[in-house]
C-alpha cells in the first residue's frame, strides 16, 4: 500500500470511529433527573378559549358566571419561583388602576396545573395575597389540560430528583384577556406592563357605551 493509501485509509478509520462514538452518545437513555413529562397538548389553529369548570374554596366556578365581567387569566403553579408572582403582581396593579365601579365588572383568575400539590384553600390563599379580584382554581389534571390547550398555554412536568419538591414545571407565561361576553379577546406576554394592561381592560369595559 503506498503512503497516500496509507493515509486515507487511516482518515476513513477514524471518522468510523467518530461515528460510532456520536451514534453511542446520541443513544445513550437520559438520566431519571433529566426525563420529563408532557403536560398540556396544544389544539392546532389559533386559540379558542371557551366555556370551563373548575374547582375553587368556594365550590364550582364556571367561565360562563362571569358573563358580563372582563376576565384575565393566567396558568400556573404556587411553587413556581419567579414568572407566576410575576405575572400575578402585573395584574394585580393593573386592577390597582382601576376605579371601584370598574373593579365590579372584572375577575382574574389562577389556574393551578399542579393539583398535586395545590389545594384548592392554598390556592385561595395564594391568589388572594395578590388581590381580592383574583381567585385560584384547579381540578383533575386531565381536566386542567384540556383548558390549557384550549387556551394555548402549555406546561412540562420536569422530574428534579435534588429537588426538595421532587419535580418543578417548564410553562407558558401568557395572561389571556376574556370579554365579558365569554370569548377569548386578546393574549398579552409576561413583559406586558401594567398600565397597559389596565388600558386593554378599560377599553373591553367601555367599549359599548
Amino acid at each position: 500500500m503506498t503512503k497516500s493509501g496509507q493515509r486515507r485509509f487511516y482518515i476513513y478509520l477514524a471518522l468510523l470511529c467518530l461515528l460510532f462514538i456520536s451514534t453511542a452518545i446520541g443513544c445513550k437513555p437520559k438520566a431519571k433527573d433529566e426525563q420529563k413529562e408532557t403536560g398540556a397538548e396544544l389544539t392546532t389553529g389559533p386559540p379558542k378559549g371557551g366555556d370551563f369548570t373548575l374547582q375553587a374554596a368556594e365550590g364550582p366556578f364556571s367561565l360562563h358566571d362571569m358573563k358580563g365581567k372582563v376576565v384575565l387569566i393566567f396558568f400556573g403553579y404556587t411553587s413556581c419561583p419567579t414568572a407566576c408572582p410575576t405575572s400575578l403582581e402585573t395584574m394585580a396593579e393593573a386592577f390597582s388602576r382601576l376605579s371601584v365601579e370598574e373593579l365590579e365588572r372584572v375577575q382574574g383568575v389562577f389556574i393551578s396545573f399542579d393539583p398535586e400539590r395545590d389545594t384548592v384553600d392554598e390556592l385561595k390563599e395564594y391568589a388572594g395575597y395578590f388581590h381580592p379580584n383574583i381567585i385560584g382554581m384547579s381540578g383533575k389534571i386531565e381536566e386542567v389540560k384540556e383548558v390549557a390547550g384550549r387556551y394555548g398555554a402549555f406546561f412540562i412536568k420536569a422530574l428534579q430528583e435534588e429537588s426538595e419538591m421532587g419535580y418543578g414545571f417548564s410553562h407558558s407565561t401568557e395572561t389571556y384577556l376574556v370579554a365579558d361576553n365569554g370569548t377569548l379577546s386578546e393574549i398579552y406576554s409576561e413583559k406586558t406592563d401594567a398600565m397597559t394592561l389596565s388600558e386593554a381592560i378599560r377599553r373591553h369595559l367601555w367599549k359599548r357605551q
